[in-house]
Protein backbone atom coordinates (compact mmCIF):
# COMPACT_ATOMS: atom_id res chain seq x y z
CA UNK A 1 0.00 0.00 0.00
CA UNK A 2 2.54 2.19 0.82
CA UNK A 3 4.74 1.62 -2.46
CA UNK A 4 1.34 2.47 -5.12
CA UNK A 5 0.94 5.65 -2.57
CA UNK A 6 4.75 6.20 -3.16
CA UNK A 7 4.03 5.70 -7.11
CA UNK A 8 1.47 8.27 -6.93
CA UNK A 9 2.67 10.92 -5.44
CA UNK A 10 6.05 10.45 -8.17
CA UNK A 11 3.32 10.54 -10.82
CA UNK A 12 1.53 13.83 -9.29
CA UNK A 13 4.87 15.27 -9.17
CA UNK A 14 5.77 14.52 -12.67
CA UNK A 15 2.57 15.75 -13.66
CA UNK A 16 3.07 19.29 -12.08
CA UNK A 17 6.78 19.56 -13.11
CA UNK A 18 5.53 19.21 -16.87
CA UNK A 19 2.66 21.76 -16.32
CA UNK A 20 5.56 24.27 -15.03
CA UNK A 21 7.47 23.60 -18.32
CA UNK A 22 4.89 23.78 -20.69
CA UNK A 23 3.30 27.69 -19.07
CA UNK A 24 7.27 28.04 -19.30
CA UNK A 25 7.46 27.10 -22.91
CA UNK A 26 4.12 28.95 -23.59
CA UNK A 27 5.41 32.16 -21.67
CA UNK A 28 8.38 32.43 -23.64
CA UNK A 29 6.74 31.80 -26.76
CA UNK A 30 4.67 34.18 -26.66
CA UNK A 31 6.96 37.36 -25.14
CA UNK A 32 8.92 36.45 -28.27
CA UNK A 33 5.75 36.90 -30.28
CA UNK A 34 4.88 40.37 -28.22
CA UNK A 35 8.69 41.27 -29.19
CA UNK A 36 8.33 40.46 -32.85
CA UNK A 37 5.29 42.53 -32.43
CA UNK A 38 6.46 45.01 -30.75
CA UNK A 39 9.71 45.26 -33.20
CA UNK A 40 7.73 45.16 -36.31
CA UNK A 41 5.45 48.04 -35.09
CA UNK A 42 8.36 50.37 -34.25
CA UNK A 43 10.01 49.39 -37.54
CA UNK A 44 6.67 50.12 -39.53
CA UNK A 45 6.65 53.53 -37.34
CA UNK A 46 10.27 54.71 -38.46
CA UNK A 47 9.77 53.69 -41.63
CA UNK A 48 7.25 56.28 -41.84
CA UNK A 49 8.95 58.41 -39.70
CA UNK A 50 11.49 58.43 -42.14
CA UNK A 51 9.57 59.24 -45.39
CA UNK A 52 8.40 62.07 -43.32
CA UNK A 53 11.54 63.94 -42.69
CA UNK A 54 12.57 63.07 -46.30
CA UNK A 55 10.04 64.63 -47.10
CA UNK A 56 10.64 67.64 -44.71
CA UNK A 57 13.99 67.91 -46.64
CA UNK A 58 12.16 67.50 -49.97
CA UNK A 59 10.40 70.81 -48.80
CA UNK A 60 13.17 72.72 -47.53
CA UNK A 61 14.95 71.79 -50.92
CA UNK A 62 12.07 72.95 -53.11
CA UNK A 63 12.07 76.50 -50.68
CA UNK A 64 16.60 76.19 -51.14
CA UNK A 65 15.80 76.48 -54.90
CA UNK A 66 12.60 79.30 -54.86
CA UNK A 67 14.94 81.17 -53.47
CA UNK A 68 18.19 80.96 -55.54
CA UNK A 69 15.81 81.32 -58.48
CA UNK A 70 14.77 84.65 -56.99
CA UNK A 71 18.16 86.15 -56.93
CA UNK A 72 18.89 85.35 -60.99
CA UNK A 73 15.91 86.85 -61.63
CA UNK A 74 16.56 89.95 -60.33
CA UNK A 75 19.95 89.43 -61.97
CA UNK A 76 21.56 89.75 -58.38
CA UNK A 77 23.29 86.58 -58.49
CA UNK A 78 26.80 86.85 -57.68
CA UNK A 79 29.13 85.49 -54.55
CA UNK A 80 28.41 87.77 -51.82
CA UNK A 81 24.64 87.49 -52.22
CA UNK A 82 25.01 83.39 -52.27
CA UNK A 83 26.96 83.32 -49.59
CA UNK A 84 24.28 85.65 -47.49
CA UNK A 85 21.99 83.21 -49.12
CA UNK A 86 23.13 80.01 -47.84
CA UNK A 87 23.95 81.94 -43.72
CA UNK A 88 20.12 82.97 -44.15
CA UNK A 89 18.46 79.75 -45.29
CA UNK A 90 19.85 78.22 -41.96
CA UNK A 91 17.81 80.78 -39.66
CA UNK A 92 14.45 80.83 -42.52
CA UNK A 93 14.52 77.24 -42.07
CA UNK A 94 14.90 77.17 -37.86
CA UNK A 95 11.89 79.41 -37.66
CA UNK A 96 9.71 77.68 -40.06
CA UNK A 97 10.47 78.59 -43.57
CA UNK A 98 7.35 79.15 -45.86
CA UNK A 99 3.92 78.51 -45.78
CA UNK A 100 4.40 75.17 -46.58
CA UNK A 101 7.35 74.09 -44.50
CA UNK A 102 5.14 75.70 -41.78
CA UNK A 103 2.15 73.77 -42.72
CA UNK A 104 4.52 70.57 -43.01
CA UNK A 105 6.27 70.97 -39.52
CA UNK A 106 2.86 71.50 -37.53
CA UNK A 107 1.97 68.34 -39.07
CA UNK A 108 4.70 66.16 -37.67
CA UNK A 109 4.62 68.02 -34.56
CA UNK A 110 1.31 66.64 -33.87
CA UNK A 111 2.10 63.61 -34.67
CA UNK A 112 4.56 63.95 -31.72
CA UNK A 113 7.68 64.34 -34.40
CA UNK A 114 10.15 67.55 -33.55
CA UNK A 115 12.56 67.93 -36.23
CA UNK A 116 15.99 70.19 -36.49
CA UNK A 117 18.05 70.60 -38.73
CA UNK A 118 22.40 70.79 -37.87
CA UNK A 119 25.06 71.89 -39.95
CA UNK A 120 23.35 73.14 -42.58
CA UNK A 121 25.54 74.27 -45.83
CA UNK A 122 25.56 74.56 -49.82
CA UNK A 123 28.80 75.34 -51.88
CA UNK A 124 29.25 76.01 -55.36
CA UNK A 125 30.92 72.78 -56.35
CA UNK A 126 32.16 74.34 -59.77
CA UNK A 127 34.86 75.85 -58.02
CA UNK A 128 36.34 72.65 -57.79
CA UNK A 129 38.28 70.68 -60.48
CA UNK A 130 35.52 68.06 -62.53
CA UNK A 131 37.34 64.98 -62.66
CA UNK A 132 35.02 63.91 -65.14
CA UNK A 133 35.97 66.53 -67.42
CA UNK A 134 39.35 64.56 -67.95
CA UNK A 135 37.64 61.84 -70.50
CA UNK A 136 36.74 62.92 -73.93
CA UNK A 137 33.67 61.44 -75.72
CA UNK A 138 36.08 59.21 -77.48
CA UNK A 139 37.50 57.77 -74.42
CA UNK A 140 40.40 58.91 -74.07
CA UNK A 141 41.93 61.46 -72.10
CA UNK A 142 42.98 65.01 -72.11
CA UNK A 143 46.23 65.82 -71.94
CA UNK A 144 46.14 69.57 -70.67
CA UNK A 145 43.40 68.78 -68.08
CA UNK A 146 45.57 65.70 -67.20
CA UNK A 147 48.40 67.86 -66.42
CA UNK A 148 46.21 70.41 -64.08
CA UNK A 149 45.23 67.15 -62.00
CA UNK A 150 49.10 66.64 -61.68
CA UNK A 151 49.50 69.90 -60.72
CA UNK A 152 46.56 69.83 -58.41
CA UNK A 153 47.33 67.19 -56.37
CA UNK A 154 51.24 68.96 -55.77
CA UNK A 155 49.45 71.65 -54.56
CA UNK A 156 47.05 70.13 -52.38
CA UNK A 157 49.89 68.21 -50.62
CA UNK A 158 52.14 71.41 -50.11
CA UNK A 159 48.79 73.34 -49.47
CA UNK A 160 47.92 70.38 -46.65
CA UNK A 161 51.47 70.27 -45.13
CA UNK A 162 51.86 74.35 -44.39
CA UNK A 163 52.83 74.71 -41.07
CA UNK A 164 50.68 76.36 -38.36
CA UNK A 165 52.77 79.77 -38.47
CA UNK A 166 51.49 79.93 -41.80
CA UNK A 167 48.25 80.19 -43.49
CA UNK A 168 46.01 81.61 -46.65
CA UNK A 169 46.32 85.08 -44.89
CA UNK A 170 50.13 85.95 -44.16
CA UNK A 171 51.53 83.05 -47.16
CA UNK A 172 52.58 86.19 -49.24
CA UNK A 173 54.70 87.23 -46.47
CA UNK A 174 56.32 84.12 -44.99
CA UNK A 175 58.80 81.78 -46.44
CA UNK A 176 58.77 78.20 -45.20
CA UNK A 177 60.59 77.86 -41.86
CA UNK A 178 62.68 75.11 -41.06
CA UNK A 179 61.63 73.28 -37.97
CA UNK A 180 58.28 74.34 -38.09
CA UNK A 181 55.66 71.60 -38.27
CA UNK A 182 52.11 71.01 -39.26
CA UNK A 183 49.40 70.25 -36.38
CA UNK A 184 49.39 66.57 -37.51
CA UNK A 185 51.20 64.17 -39.89
CA UNK A 186 52.39 65.15 -42.50
CA UNK A 187 50.16 64.20 -46.04
CA UNK A 188 51.87 62.28 -48.32
CA UNK A 189 50.49 62.04 -51.52
CA UNK A 190 52.12 59.85 -54.59
CA UNK A 191 50.42 62.70 -57.25
CA UNK A 192 51.77 60.75 -60.41
CA UNK A 193 50.04 57.56 -58.98
CA UNK A 194 46.70 59.19 -57.89
CA UNK A 195 46.37 60.63 -61.41
CA UNK A 196 47.38 58.10 -64.00
CA UNK A 197 45.32 56.10 -61.68
CA UNK A 198 42.19 58.39 -62.36
CA UNK A 199 42.75 58.70 -65.63
CA UNK A 200 43.07 54.49 -66.76
CA UNK A 201 39.98 54.39 -64.31
CA UNK A 202 38.09 56.58 -67.24
CA UNK A 203 39.75 56.11 -70.35
CA UNK A 204 38.50 53.11 -72.38
CA UNK A 205 41.29 51.45 -72.84
CA UNK A 206 43.23 48.19 -71.03
CA UNK A 207 46.65 50.08 -71.35
CA UNK A 208 47.97 50.89 -68.21
CA UNK A 209 49.66 54.63 -68.21
CA UNK A 210 53.47 54.68 -66.80
CA UNK A 211 52.44 55.24 -63.00
CA UNK A 212 48.47 53.76 -63.43
CA UNK A 213 46.77 50.82 -63.20
CA UNK A 214 44.02 48.88 -65.10
CA UNK A 215 41.95 45.66 -64.67
CA UNK A 216 45.38 43.11 -63.35
CA UNK A 217 45.85 45.78 -60.48
CA UNK A 218 42.67 46.04 -59.16
CA UNK A 219 42.03 42.06 -59.63
CA UNK A 220 44.48 41.74 -57.31
CA UNK A 221 43.62 43.41 -54.33
CA UNK A 222 41.66 41.38 -51.77
CA UNK A 223 38.56 42.69 -53.27
CA UNK A 224 38.99 42.10 -56.48
CA UNK A 225 37.24 44.57 -59.29
CA UNK A 226 37.64 46.40 -62.51
CA UNK A 227 37.99 49.91 -63.78
CA UNK A 228 34.90 50.86 -65.54
CA UNK A 229 36.41 52.86 -68.55
CA UNK A 230 33.70 55.44 -68.34
CA UNK A 231 33.20 58.83 -66.60
CA UNK A 232 32.67 58.51 -62.78
CA UNK A 233 29.13 58.73 -60.86
CA UNK A 234 30.38 59.98 -57.70
CA UNK A 235 33.84 61.59 -56.18
CA UNK A 236 33.68 58.45 -53.70
CA UNK A 237 35.24 56.56 -56.53
CA UNK A 238 38.43 57.93 -55.48
CA UNK A 239 38.39 55.55 -52.54
CA UNK A 240 38.67 52.69 -55.23
CA UNK A 241 41.63 54.54 -57.72
CA UNK A 242 45.22 52.89 -56.73
CA UNK A 243 47.13 55.55 -54.50
CA UNK A 244 44.37 55.62 -52.30
CA UNK A 245 42.75 52.39 -52.31
CA UNK A 246 45.71 50.63 -51.54
CA UNK A 247 47.09 52.69 -48.53
CA UNK A 248 47.41 49.77 -45.49
CA UNK A 249 46.11 52.33 -42.97
CA UNK A 250 42.01 53.06 -43.40
CA UNK A 251 42.86 56.53 -41.44
CA UNK A 252 45.69 57.46 -44.30
CA UNK A 253 43.30 56.25 -46.91
CA UNK A 254 40.14 58.28 -45.11
CA UNK A 255 42.23 61.66 -45.04
CA UNK A 256 43.76 61.85 -48.47
CA UNK A 257 40.21 61.30 -49.75
CA UNK A 258 38.89 63.78 -47.73
CA UNK A 259 41.52 66.72 -48.59
CA UNK A 260 41.21 65.26 -52.15
CA UNK A 261 37.16 66.37 -51.85
CA UNK A 262 37.48 69.88 -50.50
CA UNK A 263 39.15 70.58 -54.52
CA UNK A 264 38.09 68.00 -56.53
CA UNK A 265 34.65 67.36 -57.55
CA UNK A 266 32.43 64.84 -59.80
CA UNK A 267 29.82 66.74 -62.01
CA UNK A 268 27.10 64.39 -63.32
CA UNK A 269 27.17 63.31 -67.12
CA UNK A 270 24.49 64.00 -69.69
CA UNK A 271 22.83 61.62 -70.91
CA UNK A 272 20.35 61.71 -73.74
CA UNK A 273 18.03 59.33 -75.35
CA UNK A 274 17.53 59.54 -79.45
CA UNK A 275 17.15 57.60 -82.63
CA UNK A 276 20.61 56.31 -82.48
CA UNK A 277 20.41 54.95 -79.22
CA UNK A 278 21.62 57.05 -75.67
CA UNK A 279 24.48 59.35 -75.50
CA UNK A 280 26.46 60.25 -72.13
CA UNK A 281 28.77 63.36 -72.27
CA UNK A 282 30.44 65.54 -69.50
CA UNK A 283 29.03 69.20 -68.46
CA UNK A 284 32.27 70.56 -69.23
CA UNK A 285 30.96 72.91 -66.66
CA UNK A 286 33.34 76.13 -66.81
CA UNK A 287 35.88 76.82 -63.20
CA UNK A 288 34.47 79.05 -61.22
CA UNK A 289 37.62 81.11 -60.32
CA UNK A 290 35.37 83.00 -57.72
CA UNK A 291 34.86 79.84 -56.04
CA UNK A 292 38.40 78.11 -56.54
CA UNK A 293 40.27 77.04 -53.75
CA UNK A 294 44.36 78.27 -53.51
CA UNK A 295 45.30 74.98 -54.90
CA UNK A 296 42.83 74.72 -57.60
CA UNK A 297 44.03 78.37 -59.05
CA UNK A 298 47.68 77.39 -58.30
CA UNK A 299 47.17 74.34 -60.43
CA UNK A 300 45.66 76.34 -63.88
CA UNK A 301 49.27 76.86 -64.85
CA UNK A 302 52.66 75.28 -64.50
CA UNK A 303 54.70 78.58 -63.29
CA UNK A 304 52.01 79.85 -60.62
CA UNK A 305 52.84 79.64 -57.11
CA UNK A 306 51.08 79.37 -53.99
CA UNK A 307 51.77 82.82 -53.78
CA UNK A 308 50.34 83.80 -56.93
CA UNK A 309 47.16 82.03 -56.52
CA UNK A 310 46.78 83.88 -52.97
CA UNK A 311 47.48 86.79 -54.81
CA UNK A 312 44.74 85.83 -57.33
CA UNK A 313 41.76 85.07 -54.77
CA UNK A 314 42.49 88.30 -52.68
CA UNK A 315 41.80 90.02 -56.17
CA UNK A 316 38.95 88.89 -56.49
CA UNK A 317 37.71 90.61 -53.16
CA UNK A 318 34.31 89.52 -51.44
CA UNK A 319 31.95 90.26 -54.85
CA UNK A 320 34.05 88.48 -57.12
CA UNK A 321 35.50 88.68 -60.02
CA UNK A 322 32.80 90.63 -62.56
CA UNK A 323 34.01 89.02 -65.37
CA UNK A 324 36.96 87.33 -66.82
CA UNK A 325 38.24 90.38 -68.00
CA UNK A 326 39.06 91.66 -64.38
CA UNK A 327 40.20 88.33 -63.93
CA UNK A 328 42.57 88.21 -66.97
CA UNK A 329 44.37 91.82 -66.05
CA UNK A 330 45.67 90.02 -62.39
CA UNK A 331 49.40 90.21 -63.09
CA UNK A 332 49.63 86.73 -62.10
CA UNK A 333 47.45 85.92 -65.44
CA UNK A 334 48.80 88.41 -67.69
CA UNK A 335 51.43 86.37 -69.10
CA UNK A 336 49.82 82.96 -69.25
CA UNK A 337 46.27 83.92 -70.72
CA UNK A 338 46.04 81.97 -73.94
CA UNK A 339 47.96 78.69 -72.28
CA UNK A 340 45.09 78.79 -69.56
CA UNK A 341 42.40 78.97 -72.12
CA UNK A 342 43.98 76.25 -74.28
CA UNK A 343 44.02 74.30 -70.73
CA UNK A 344 40.65 74.97 -69.42
CA UNK A 345 37.11 77.27 -69.70
CA UNK A 346 36.81 79.80 -66.54
CA UNK A 347 33.81 81.60 -65.74
CA UNK A 348 33.14 83.75 -62.82
CA UNK A 349 29.59 81.83 -61.77
CA UNK A 350 28.70 79.04 -60.39
CA UNK A 351 25.51 76.76 -62.09
CA UNK A 352 26.08 73.74 -59.69
CA UNK A 353 25.39 73.91 -55.91
CA UNK A 354 25.86 71.17 -53.50
CA UNK A 355 23.52 71.92 -50.08
CA UNK A 356 23.26 69.48 -47.13
CA UNK A 357 22.29 69.10 -43.59
CA UNK A 358 21.34 67.02 -41.05
CA UNK A 359 17.77 66.37 -40.17
CA UNK A 360 17.73 65.45 -36.54
CA UNK A 361 14.55 64.01 -34.95
CA UNK A 362 13.14 61.92 -31.80
CA UNK A 363 14.21 58.90 -33.37
CA UNK A 364 17.75 59.76 -35.29
CA UNK A 365 19.44 61.52 -37.77
CA UNK A 366 18.97 61.88 -41.64
CA UNK A 367 21.68 63.46 -43.28
CA UNK A 368 20.40 64.91 -46.96
CA UNK A 369 22.22 66.31 -49.67
CA UNK A 370 21.15 67.86 -52.85
CA UNK A 371 23.28 68.87 -55.84
CA UNK A 372 21.25 71.68 -57.16
CA UNK A 373 21.89 73.00 -60.96
CA UNK A 374 21.03 77.01 -61.76
CA UNK A 375 20.64 78.28 -65.47
CA UNK A 376 20.87 81.86 -65.97
CA UNK A 377 16.91 82.02 -66.45
CA UNK A 378 16.31 81.10 -63.02
CA UNK A 379 15.43 77.92 -63.58
CA UNK A 380 16.83 75.35 -60.57
CA UNK A 381 16.74 71.71 -61.14
CA UNK A 382 17.35 68.78 -58.85
CA UNK A 383 19.86 66.56 -60.65
CA UNK A 384 20.90 63.82 -57.39
CA UNK A 385 19.72 63.77 -53.99
CA UNK A 386 21.86 61.75 -51.28
CA UNK A 387 19.54 60.10 -48.32
CA UNK A 388 20.70 58.41 -44.80
CA UNK A 389 19.08 57.37 -41.69
CA UNK A 390 21.15 56.91 -38.90
CA UNK A 391 18.86 55.65 -36.13
CA UNK A 392 19.91 56.95 -32.53
CA UNK A 393 22.21 54.57 -30.44
CA UNK A 394 19.93 54.81 -27.44
CA UNK A 395 16.97 53.59 -28.89
CA UNK A 396 15.94 50.11 -28.42
CA UNK A 397 13.75 48.23 -30.74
Amino acid sequence: MIGINSKHHQQKGAVLITAILVVSLVAIIATTLIQQQSRMVRLGYSLRHMDQTYLFWDQYERFYLGQMGDLLKQNDFNVAKVDNLIKQQGGAFASGGDDELVCLRQELEEQGITINIEGLAAVDIQGRFDLNSLRNTNGTIDPNKLKILQRLLVAIEDYVNLPPSINSTNLINSTSPTGSQPTQDPLELDEQVIADSIADWMDSDSTAKSYGAEDDFYQGLDIAYRTPGNWMTDISELKLIKGIADQEDDAIRSRIYQELSKHITVLPTVIKSGQNGTTQTPRNAKLDINRASIPVLQSLHQNFSSNDALRLQDGRGTNGYKSLDDFWKEVAVQKTEDEIKQAISLGVEGQYFLVWGTLATGLGRAPASSLLEVDKQGKVTTLWRSRMFERKPSCQL
